[in-house]
Order: structure tokens, then C-alpha cells, then sequence
């Protein structure tokens, strides 16, 4: 319910402010200086503005809004904001907090609505971020969270005369398969997060959209209008693969754009490279080329490569500045495969059986759910694994492995397969183990849960799933999840039930807090890494317990407690975090406060992690 709500506002969000005429975008032969200061002859390029403005921002700032100027090349998205503040604030996470912008890169739907297909990228003003990887990084790629770093994106900030002016050079590589010459059309976003005060900030909006921070939401847009690219002399191309998967055997194109300042032959030449980027095959075509943009198909030379992960380089003129993935994945037949796993079934446990079902139904549903354009690396790796592991079962053998491993149950609940993440070392016989259970973060699953830097000798880590990315562990049988992975775990590893940890990141914090309160007899000790005490009344409704109220605190006392937050984190509040830390204190519990001034919502630094993995041998001591 709470997503439908979310992707009707949206949609009404949308219908109000699409009145806006489509953005026009001029063309640059050439990328500009990325220094924060508009280059001359860019003076020309048309002032933008944003369109509106977050809800009770002071009427100074609403109406002294930012502006924006637009442009492309053959190989890059040129972006200019002005801002009329020479302040630059540097906040936690400023793509949030300010100050700090987002720009969204999406495929337009029929009659516009809404999209699930989409970039957002998040972006720090500020010459020195909180943290490195806020600089510049994919914040949400098609509704999921992504954090992958925008390594070729170039981003400057220069403030002079009482203005601040910020440029970024986006290479269409790292927003692709998007290209002006190749998309039928690009839907386009733009937020700039202005700081003010000690803690406040404001959001300005190119098209608004109240949502576009938030996981498994369609995002809003208007449509960019791209000028006819015009060049004096040579030519320049862009290219995109037609799809950058495929099953061993089958053909793989593309399609190479060029504009070209004359009629001239072209040519253009693809290399195909092994992951460690030896060159494998290549492939050179000759186009006659006219004044203007034309689009020619190209044929790879990938027959008789075996599955695998590649890339493609191109040759000049081709301008794709980010490596192109391509993923060649093992033949699969669902039904073959299911019918073979029926007929090792009553041979094999049944913590196996679950697990090779939903690696199964994972796969099926990836192949379905796959875009032309996904590389698919999971889906090749867990192909290959599932492979693997099906063969070991026909074969009499138990597949085991030690590092990271993605294992299903199936529930007791509802009969449903449900997956967990684990962590596990090099098992020694007779040996029994503790378990350190770290729940995940807000728009993460149990794939982003183990922590394996925080993880001390003698321990097996396990990463619920708790049936969702965003529900504070309070619904969706999130808790029932917690209970019976730990169950699966305990059945199938040697786990010690008396060295139980229970620990969690960000929504993760509150997930301990609420699951301890659950079940409080299953665990020897709790660990809060930028916990958010009240979370679940804000993410799912006031019926939540909130962990600065006495009355939920009772069964705390005595419970050893370590805790670490930063004193920037705007997204958990250090001060809700210091008064709850006060109240265990005053009721007895043994609290571990770790409180580092110029961290923000994010790991702990080294010091605090060798600090946590003392402490959990230290709780853990002494057990049967």
C-alpha cells in the first residue's frame, strides 16, 4: 500500500509540473574547462530555472532560487548550476543535506508518466565531501540503490562576486545506454539541496518530485531537446551494443553514431578484451559518412567465446570514455533444470534443496526482469555457480564453501523460499562458532548486510533478508525472517546458541533495538552502527515503538551495548542517538558509546571497527 501511495504522488507530482515545455539542449563540438567558471563562449547558452521549490523553505530562498544552463557533446552531458549564495556548506551526504545536487537521466514512458527506468546521480559541491564516495556516485539505478562510484565524471566549484557556480562534465558512458543519436528520447531531473542555518536545507526542482530520494519509486521528469550536432571538421561517434548480454552462440551488434562535418568514409574499429584486458577479437567497419548524424549497425566478432565477462574498447573518433560491459552467461532451460533438481531432491538436505530452489526461481526471475542493456555479471556468476552446485548433488557430493554464500529456507509461516546472506570461515572440526546477525540498511537486502571487516576469529556473520528493503523490521514478517534464518543457520552450521550478537546499520540500528525488544532471551549482546532510535514510526506508522520512550526500554537493562555514531550524520540525528545512550545508561544497561564529531551516516573509521571486534570476543567470553 505504502508504494502505491508513493507512485500515485509521484504521479500527480508529475501531471502539475509537466506543463513545462521540453528542455532545449544546445550542442558543444568540444567539452568545456571543468573548473566552476563558465567558460565565454558558453555565456550564450540559455538561463534555466527551477521550476519549484520544497515546502516552507524562507521566503529569501524561495524566491532567490538557483539557475541551471544545459549542453552536450558527442561524448559527455555538460551541466551548469549558478547559485546565488557564495556559502558552500559541507554537510553529510550533501546530495540530502546540502549542499549538494541530483541529476536524473531516465527513459520517458507513453503519455510521460512516471518511469522505473532511470539514473539518479548524487552529487557533493564541496571540494572536500564528508566522504570520498560521496563526491560523485549512482545513487539509484532503475529504482534499487546502486553507490557506484562515477569514476570519469568531472565536477568543479568556484565562488566569486557572491555567487557560487558549479560545473559537471557527465560522460554518457557512465549513464548508459543513454546517448541523445541513440534513445528515442532522455527524460531529465535536476535538484539542487541548498544548506542554511545549523541543520536546515531546501530543495529546488527542475520538475518536483517529492520522492526522488527514495528507493523503489518511478521517478518524475520533463523531456531534453537536443540541438543537431554540428561540427567544422573530422568526424565524432558514439556506440552502444544492442545488448550486453547473451547466451554462448548468439550474435552480438551494435550501433555506432556519427557526426560527421562532410561526406568522408569513416572508419571505426571494435576490440573485444578478456576481463583481464588481453585483446581477443576485433572487428573494422568502413561507413560512408554525410553532413550531419547518421546511425550504422556493426557485427562483433563473438563466436566461440565461452561464458564469461567481457569488454568493448573502441577506436577513435568513438567517444565512450566508460569501459562496455558484455556478459556471455552458460545455456538454461528452467525446466530441465528444475526437472533435475526434483531428482536429486530426497538425496540432499533440506537447507540444500531450499537453497538450489531459490537460486533457481532467482535466476528465472533475473532473466525475465533483465533490460537489453544489463550486463548481468549476477546473472553469469550464479548461473555458473547453480551449475555447479546442481552437478555436486547428482553427483553424490556436497557443495561447500567457505566466504560469502547466498543460502534460502523455506518458511514455516507461509511455505515461501526466503534468502539470507553468510559470511563463513574455514571451519575447524569439533569447533563451535558465535553468530553475529547484522541486519541490513534502508533499501538494501541481505546482500549489502554482512559487514565482513567487523567480523572477529571464531565467528559465522549472517545477513537477514527480513522480507524487505525498507521496513524498519516491524512489518512484513520481517521479524518471523530473523528467527527462522537464524533457526536455518543454527541447523546447518556449528553455532555456539549462547554467543548470539545482534547488530545492524542505519535502519539496521532500529531493526536491533525492535528485534531485541521481540525476543530478548536470544541474545548475549547488541551493536548499533548510526542507529536511528524512532525510525519505525517514521517509515511505517505511529503504532511503532519508539526507543527513546521509557516504556520500551525495561528489557534493555543489564544488556551490553556497543554503539557508534558521527556527530554530522543528518540522516540518524546524533542528538536522538546520545539521549537514548543516556537512558540505557541511567536503567543499568553496559553501554559501549563510540561518538566520532566528523563522521556522518556511515561506517565506522578503522579505529572504532578494532574497537568492536575486542569488545564482541570480550561479550562473547566464557560461553559453553
Amino acid at each position: 500500500m505504502q508504494k502505491l501511495a508513493i507512485s500515485s504522488f509521484c504521479f500527480a507530482l508529475f501531471v502539475v509540473a509537466s506543463a513545462a515545455a521540453e528542455i532545449p539542449v544546445a550542442f558543444l563540438p568540444k567539452a568545456p574547462t571543468i573548473d566552476g567558471v563558465l567558460d565565454d563562449n558558453l555565456s550564450s547558452l540559455p538561463v534555466q530555472q527551477f521550476a519549484a521549490v520544497e515546502a516552507g523553505a524562507p521566503r529569501k530562498l524561495a524566491e532567490n532560487r538557483p539557475t541551471y544552463r544545459i549542453a552536450y557533446g558527442t561524448g559527455f552531458l555538460y551541466l551548469y548550476i549558478e547559485v546565488p549564495d557564495e556559502k558552500i556548506l559541507t554537510r553529510d551526504r550533501a546530495y540530502q543535506n546540502g549542499d549538494g545536487f541530483q541529476v536524473v537521466i531516465a527513459r520517458p514512458m507513453e503519455d510521460d508518466a512516471p518511469t522505473r527506468e532511470f539514473y539518479v546521480l548524487g552529487f557533493t559541491t564541496a571540494p572536500q565531501a564528508a566522504a570520498p564516495w560521496q563526491k560523485q556516485f549512482v545513487w539509484y539505478r532503475n529504482v534499487d540503490i546502486s553507490f557506484k562510484a562515477l569514476k570519469s565524471a568531472q565536477i568543479a566549484t568556484s565562488t566569486r562576486n557572491g555567487r557560487t557556480g558549479i560545473e559537471l562534465l557527465l560522460p554518457w558512458g557512465e549513464v548508459y545506454p543513454y546517448h541523445p543519436w541513440l534513445s528515442p528520447a532522455i527524460g531529465f531531473n535536476l535538484s539542487y539541496v541548498k544548506a542554511y542555518g545549523e541543520k536546515e536545507s531546501v530543495a529546488y526542482f527542475v520538475v518536483d518530485d517529492g520522492h526522488i530520494q527514495q528507493e523503489q519509486s518511478p521517478r518524475c521528469y520533463t523531456r531534453l531537446r537536443f540541438a543537431p550536432a554540428t561540427i567544422a571538421e573530422g568526424a565524432q561517434a558514439y556506440a552502444v551494443l544492442n545488448q550486453n548480454h547473451v547466451e554462448a552462440g548468439q550474435a552480438v551488434t551494435g550501433r555506432v553514431a556519427i557526426a560527421s562535418a562532410g561526406a568522408a568514409p569513416l572508419q571505426v574499429t571494435a576490440r573485444v578484451m578478456s576481463g583481464e584486458g588481453a585483446q581477443l577479437a576485433q572487428t573494422r567497419e568502413t561507413f560512408s559518412t554525410g553532413a550531419g548524424v547518421s546511425v550504422e549497425e556493426i557485427s562483433l566478432p563473438v563466436a566461440g567465446l565461452p561464458a564469461g565477462g567481457y569488454t568493448i574498447a573502441w577506436d577513435a573518433p568513438v567517444q565512450t570514455a566508460v569501459p562496455m560491459g558484455l556478459s556471455i552467461v552458460p545455456p538454461f532451460d528452467a525446466e530441465q533444470l528444475r526437472a533435475r533438481l526434483e531428482r536429486v531432491s530426497d538425496r540432499i538436505s533440506a537447507g540444500t534443496l531450499a537453497t538450489l530452489q531459490f537460486q533457481l526461481e532467482s535466476l528465472e526471475d533475473s532473466r525475465r526482469s533483465l533490460k537489453s542493456y544489463d550486463v548481468a555479471p549476477d546473472l553469469r556468476l550464479g548461473t555458473a555457480r547453480f551449475l555447479d552446485d546442481l552437478q555436486a548433488a547428482e553427483q553424490g557430493r556436497i557443495a561447500t564453501r567457505t566466504g560469502i554464500e547466498r543460502r534460502a529456507y523455506r518458511s514455516k509461516i507461509d511455505g515461501t523460499l526466503q534468502p539470507y546472506s553468510i559470511l563463513v570461515p574455514a571451519l575447524e572440526p569439533g569447533r563451535r562458532y558465535g553468530l553475529l546477525v547484522f541486519l541490513h540498511g534502508s533499501g538494501e537486502d541481505d546482500r549489502a548486510g554482512l559487514r565482513e571487516d567487523l567480523l572477529a576469529d571464531g565467528f559465522i556473520e549472517l545477513a537477514p533478508n527480513g522480507r524487505g528493503t525498507s521496513n524498519a523490521y516491524t512489518a512484513d514478517h520481517a521479524q518471523d525472517d530473523i528467527r527462522e534464518a537464524i533457526a536455518d543457520v543454527m541447523t546447518n552450521y556449528p553455532i555456539d546458541p549462547n554467543r548470539i550478537v545482534l547488530a545492524g546499520f542505519s535502519m539496521g540500528g532500529y531493526g536491533v533495538y525492535r528485534t531485541f525488544y521481540e525476543d530478548p532471551s536470544r541474545y548475549r549482546a547488541l551493536a548499533v552502527f548510526s542507529g536511528h532510535p524512532t525510525l519505525g514510526r517514521e517509515m511505517v506508522g505511529d503504532d511503532q515503538p519508539s526507543f527513546l520512550e521509557d516504556k520500551y526500554l525495561e528489557k534493555f537493562r543489564g544488556m551490553r551495548i556497543f554503539v557508534f555514531h558521527g556527530g554530522k550524520d543528518r540522516n540518524a540525528p546524533i542528538e536522538l542517538t546520545q539521549e537514548l545512550v543516556g537512558k540505557l545508561k541511567a536503567l543499568g544497561a553496559d553501554v559501549e558509546f563510540h561518538y566520532v564529531p566528523d563522521k556522518g551516516h556511515e561506517a565506522p573509521p578503522p579505529e572504532v571497527k578494532a574497537a568492536f571486534r575486542q569488545w564482541l570476543l570480550r561479550v562473547t567470553a566464557g560461553s559453553n
